[in-house]
């Protein structure tokens, strides 16, 4: 029985680190697609100059619009954090020719899919 627990929290910690990898994956390519199936029905989103509740359609297109005038040259995974029963976040670096900026993507565990619920992109 202990040989079983240990084998399914194994699979699901690598189930959630490749997902988280799939966040980041999805930032360093500006593929907002992608990212956008991780957002929560109703998402916080706020980047320079703009900040508000969005659903899940109009988050994409604004993080679209501002992705599309930035060339992104890597996504920089930082630190993680958070509990089970809690929200998670992670907090990487976006490097563009416009400059570096702070990520904070506050997620919470939906069926061991992360759904963004806040993401944050400040100007360092």
């Amino acid at each position: 029985m202990r040989n079983l627990i240990l084998i399914l929290t194994f699979f699901l910690a690598n189930q959630l680190y490749a997902q988280q990898k799939d966040i980041g994956q999805s930032l360093s390519n500006g593929n907002i697609d992608s990212l956008s199936e991780f957002f929560n029905a109703s998402i916080e989103l706020a980047m320079p100059e703009l900040e508000g509740v969005y659903n899940k359609n109009q988050a994409q297109i604004v993080l679209s619009d501002f992705i599309s005038n930035i060339e992104i040259e890597k996504y920089e995974f930082k630190h993680k954090g958070g509990g089970n029963a809690k929200a998670n976040f992670e907090i990487g670096r976006l490097h563009t020719d416009k400059g570096i900026y702070r990520c904070y993507t506050l997620y919470k565990l939906v069926e061991n899919t992360p759904q963004i619920i806040e993401f944050r992109i400040d100007k360092e």
